[in-house]
């Protein structure tokens, strides 16, 4: 038993952690998982046979449980990765990083095309400066307004070129990638709130995963809720004023 609590307690305090809703919890999925399947699960010399039994059986589990959710992966990787208290993803492979490197290059296509930030220019990336040359339609007027000799100069004229998404995005990652790892006790959330216009459509990104819930959990306390504010001297209750006192009910933080 003095081995099995320390052991154990581990566990409730990972349970705890991902039934969070009052933080970002999907995005500590797989650096768990990864700590618990090479250093927590691992059998040691000085185990008693009850805990080295107990760990096997524990890791055959998880190791059966996240085999069914390869479906999840890329999203699994993406958050942890969007996560800046994770995002240099030591628990992953070099081919796993390569994968989500690549799903987040979709993902920021498909959300830059579908809404292009407003402000194209706080990357501080450079701006080819183009110019018109001779065979412009400019230097053909020049030439029948001027003549010959006005015909190939070029109009010193400097055009600012619109990054396209793949140069938005390369600016994006670099400059994240070379951000300082959050603290462990920080809040992913909010780091993207205060960097929202450094990243404009990362931070749209990030809040699309990061939002997700690792467990059923939140979603299981309302139903609790429901049925504490539903009880049999209000069955005549609608349906709107149920959903209203659920809803402050739950929210009743932010008023």
């Amino acid at each position: 038993m003095e081995q099995l609590l320390p052991f154990l307690e581990k566990f409730y305090v990972i349970t705890d952690l991902l039934s969070s809703e009052s933080h970002v919890t999907i995005s500590s999925i797989k650096p768990i998982l990864a700590n618990l399947l090479s250093n927590t699960l691992l059998a040691k010399n000085t185990d008693s046979s009850i805990l080295a039994d107990l760990k096997s059986l524990i890791k055959q589990d998880l190791e059966l449980r996240f085999s069914s959710y390869q479906n999840f992966e890329n999203e699994l990787n993406l958050s942890s990765f969007l996560d800046p208290r994770f995002k240099n993803l030591n628990f992953l492979s070099e081919l796993q990083k390569s994968q989500v490197i690549s799903f987040t290059e979709q993902e920021y296509k498909s959300e830059f095309e579908a809404s292009p930030p407003q402000e194209q220019f706080h990357l501080n990336e450079p701006f080819k400066k183009l110019k018109i040359s001779g065979k412009s339609s400019k230097s053909k007027v020049a030439q029948l307004v001027y003549g010959n000799e006005y015909a190939n100069q070029e109009i010193d004229e400097e055009i600012k070129e619109i990054p396209s998404w793949k140069t938005h995005y390369n600016a994006a990652l670099k400059k994240y990638l070379n951000e300082n790892l959050l603290l462990i006790t920080g809040d992913p959330l909010l780091w993207w709130k205060e960097k929202e216009n450094e990243y404009p459509v990362l931070s749209r990104i990030a809040r699309k995963f990061l939002g997700i819930t690792a467990t059923s959990a939140p979603s299981e306390r309302i139903f609790s809720k429901a049925g504490f504010i539903m009880n049999e001297r209000r069955l005549a209750m609608k349906d709107e004023l149920l959903d209203e006192l659920i809803f402050l009910s739950h929210n009743s933080f932010y008023f």
